[in-house]
């Protein structure tokens, strides 16, 4: 599911790089999820199940992240 996240917010405009080449948003969005799965003590398909609970819990910059996966979700949702 990582890369499948990884691939859909490159599709959909989300920076890999700065201007600098360092990393950027698809980077700190994954590594909000990581952070996330870590705390919770779940992995990205628990998280993802979870995910309607879980996002309302956590800070802004960390929500911000979770709210990302939210909509991959359920856009995988709707293509399926």
């Amino acid at each position: 599911m990582k890369k499948n996240y990884e691939k859909w917010l490159l599709e959909n405009g989300y920076s890999e790089k700065s201007g600098r080449l360092l990393p950027s948003t698809i980077y700190a969005y994954i590594r909000g999820i990581e952070h996330a799965c870590k705390y919770e003590n779940l992995s990205i398909e628990q998280l993802a199940e979870n995910i309607n609970v879980i996002a309302p819990t956590y800070e802004a910059g960390q929500k911000s992240s979770l709210h990302i996966l939210e909509v991959f979700l359920s856009k995988k949702a709707l293509n399926s």
